[in-house]
């Protein structure tokens, strides 16, 4: 019930907050705008990684646009700004990652927020998985989205994998496109190969958990049979959006340590990920939902022979798929060749209307 109630009254806030404004858009010259909204701004390195990849995807695709990158907690103070001081040719653009549905309601209701007030701009969203707790969920949550799809002007939606793609596709009636995570566009990060000298547990502790502890004593078992050195990272990591430091910097810390470990096992999508981009060899283990298998099977699989799902959470079973992806990062590697000719395309569709 008190859940529900917050809900409720989640659109009041957003209302009076972008109602309230502060922030003021001001051009510089005379070049279209690329507005990227609902960019991560608090410690999670994969959804800042995500933030990071979309800004330099959309500087080398779409180089004729200013793009400014708007974080979630300051999204509200913009919009009326940019929703007033916008002209023929500017482009809004939201996150991607794993916002849509109930997993994460703030950041859910963000973006319909988005969708419906700035209904007139063209609008894309990046890459997204959409995950809800239950059929109930789907029912309420999905019927505020379907609303705000279909009063959308110039509106195109990207999932990045099929169970999310069939989801979309029962709530929205419009063009739907395919494309992988974002940071999978991060080319070349695993060209000036480090030293490897240690392996990497980067194992979730929240909700989207399905490993037990029993699974964890196995799994450290088995780095420790093939690693002297065996490091803890997690994914939560201390950022402060005032701070000296920019999600450029934090994110290629991070992407340095995957680039000196061995090999790497974890649960969480974006160790995955970032195990792809540095080719660093990966075992993978499923967490409570279907984007991490639905990011394997869709477009690593076959794309990075460095990196399986194991066949079993067993000491025995995992050093046998540890030892494959060894052997696999061993050998000559490039960097994953995926297909983002959807998103490319969409974005240079939508630029171009500005001629």
């Amino acid at each position: 019930m008190i859940r529900r109630i917050k809900h409720m009254l989640i659109p009041f806030y957003q209302r009076a907050a972008t109602l309230r404004g502060g922030r003021t858009f001001v051009r510089e010259g005379d070049r279209p705008t690329a507005f990227l909204l609902l960019t991560p701004d608090y410690g999670n390195i994969g959804d800042l990684a995500i933030g990071v990849a979309e800004a330099k995807y959309l500087e080398r695709k779409i180089p004729g646009y200013d793009v400014v990158s708007i974080p979630l907690a300051e999204t509200y103070a913009w919009l009326r700004s940019i929703k007033t001081r916008s002209r023929e040719g500017d482009l809004v653009f939201l996150v991607g990652g794993g916002s849509t549905g109930d997993l994460y309601p703030r950041a859910h209701f963000g973006r319909v927020f988005v969708i419906r007030y700035l209904r007139k701009l063209p609008m894309i969203s990046f890459p997204q998985s959409i995950i809800y707790s239950s059929d109930d969920a789907k029912r309420v949550f999905g019927r505020r989205e379907r609303a705000a799809f279909q009063r959308h002007s110039s509106l195109r939606l990207f999932v990045r994998e099929r169970t999310s793609m069939k989801i979309m596709r029962e709530i929205f009636d419009g063009e739907v496109g395919f494309s992988p995570d974002i940071v999978l566009s991060m080319t070349g990060l695993g060209d000036e190969q480090e030293q490897r000298s240690h392996a990497l547990l980067v194992l979730r502790g929240d909700s989207e958990r399905a490993l037990s502890e029993a699974d964890h004593e196995e799994i450290l078992a088995a780095a420790g049979a093939v690693s002297e050195s065996v490091v803890f990272q997690d994914h939560e990591v201390a950022y402060d959006p005032s701070g000296d430091a920019s999600p450029a910097e934090v994110v290629d810390t991070m992407m340095d340590r995957y680039r000196r470990a061995r090999v790497v096992v974890t649960d969480r999508l974006h160790g995955m990920i970032f195990a792809a981009v540095t080719r660093t060899p990966c075992v993978v283990l499923p967490n409570s939902n279907h984007k991490i298998t639905g990011t394997y099977e869709d477009w690593l699989k076959d794309a990075c022979p460095f990196i399986r799902f194991a066949d079993g959470r067993d000491t025995k079973s995992l050093l046998r798929v540890i030892d494959e992806v060894m052997v696999a990062g061993r050998a000559e590697v490039r960097p994953p060749q995926l297909d983002f000719s959807q998103l490319d395309a969409a974005v240079a569709e939508f630029a171009l209307r500005k001629d």
